[in-house]
């Protein structure tokens, strides 16, 4: 699978003397809408995607979590599936993962946030984003995903990493993926082309013979 990524990016001041409530402040935008033929939410096309961000006042010096590019992987049905999905910190934070349930929305009222869950399909919740044996997990220091899927189709999910220093907790931020359930077929391997010295070589049981059995 192929991917590609967009980066949107711009420069913001944020004044110390004006930035720095001790509660820390808030990131958040909205884009409509998700992919129609996602499978574990109800209305994707109608849903939108809400990113969210945390972090401490600009008095405390502060890189925020950052998620690696995607890899374009995708899960096969029954068989067990890992994924690499941490963060890095460049401040050397402590960093704590979670699924949690997607966001679609954000309402803001005298101070107070709100935000609005996406809506799962029957069957499917924060526990059970990607059904299987077992269902979509994640370590909560690494940040692996980990599942032996069930279902099959597109499946949308949320991780969110806190990030702690010295024991206090000083951001959070959040991040949608979505994942691929398909059937694989269960075929061996071609026998692989090797060649050494420049003349195709013979393969076998895993070594190379080094004896040139043919001209390329």
């Amino acid at each position: 699978l192929g991917f590609s990524a967009v980066r949107y990016e711009a420069v913001v001041e944020l004044p110390a003397a004006q930035f720095s409530d001790p509660a820390g402040y808030f990131l958040t935008t909205s884009n409509c809408c998700r992919n129609e033929v996602v499978d574990n939410i109800a209305n994707p096309g109608d849903t939108r995607m809400q990113f969210y961000l945390e972090f401490p006042p600009v008095t405390l010096v502060n890189s925020s979590p950052a998620f690696a590019a995607p890899n374009g992987e995708y899960v096969c049905r029954g068989e067990p599936f890992t994924m690499a999905f941490g963060a890095t910190d460049a401040d050397g934070d402590q960093l704590r993962y979670a699924l949690v349930t997607p966001y679609q929305d954000l309402t803001l009222s005298g101070g107070t946030r709100t935000f609005v869950p996406v809506q799962w399909q029957g069957g499917y919740d924060e526990q059970n984003q990607i059904p299987g044996s077992p269902s979509l997990r994640i370590d909560p220091a690494t940040g692996v995903l980990t599942v032996t899927a069930t279902n099959l189709g597109l499946h949308v999910f949320s991780v969110e990493a806190e990030e702690f220093r010295n024991g206090r907790l000083i951001g959070r931020v959040r991040r949608d993926f979505q994942l691929l359930v398909v059937d694989c077929p269960n075929l061996p391997p071609p026998t692989p082309q090797v060649f050494a010295n420049g003349a195709l070589a013979a393969c076998l049981n895993g070594a190379v013979e080094l004896k040139t059995i043919q001209n390329p």
